[in-house]
């Protein structure tokens, strides 16, 4: 029989018009659709696409270009994001501790004396007022004040744990407020115990005795 004769697809004749006519519909027929003229699709050429600019170039800049940064520099920007209590090493002077060097360490029968000296050794060194609350912590924006007040919460805090013995320094090991080191204390010991009943019977005849003394 006859050979069967191929039918290839219509093109619109426009298409032979000038090759920017057959680019256009070449990229028109790739992208899946038929154009039934060559106005109907007109490529646009994707546009480059800009990465977000950082709000802030200078201090990413210095960051990424760690290497390029003094160690002052470079200390002054990790100070800025830590709170002031971890800024600054502080140590307790010796004229401070070589008062507490004596000192028994606490232990479950010698509350009532070991209170006494610490408080009248902290009461010396302007450091009792914090440790019972009675000075407050001081508010943020007055750097130095607070700079001060930090040191001297830390000094009473060592003191006080440094005059522990293993069972009472396990009770307070991780507390980080001196206010509240010694009123964990005080309940451990103040009413409990042999010693606790002591101080209750002191403070009794101790209230007599002045009452007879007035009369």
């Amino acid at each position: 029989g006859k050979a069967r004769r191929l039918v290839g697809p219509q093109y619109p004749t426009e298409w032979a018009k000038s090759k920017e006519f057959f680019r256009k519909a070449i990229l028109k027929f790739q992208a899946g659709n038929s154009p039934q003229s060559s106005e109907e699709y007109i490529p646009s050429i994707p546009s480059k696409i800009k990465s977000p600019t950082p709000i802030n170039n200078k201090r990413i800049s210095v960051i990424d270009n760690s290497e390029n940064v003094s160690i002052s520099q470079r200390s002054n920007m990790t100070r800025a994001h830590k709170p002031i209590e971890s800024s600054y090493m502080y140590t307790v002077p010796k004229e401070i501790t070589s008062l507490f060097n004596g000192i028994e360490k606490l232990d479950d029968g010698n509350w009532s004396i070991w209170k006494g000296h610490i408080q009248d050794n902290l009461d010396l060194c302007d450091l009792w007022e914090i440790v019972i609350g009675e000075e407050s912590r001081p508010h943020d924006t007055d750097v130095e004040e607070l700079r001060s007040w930090i040191r001297r919460e830390i000094i009473a805090r060592t003191i006080i744990k440094n005059a522990l013995g293993t069972k009472n320094y396990s009770q307070v090991r991780f507390t980080r407020n001196v206010t509240e080191i010694w009123r964990t204390l005080t309940t451990l010991h103040q009413s409990t115990g042999a010693q606790g009943k002591a101080d209750l019977i002191w403070k009794f005849w101790s209230m007599r005795c002045e009452e007879e003394a007035s009369c």
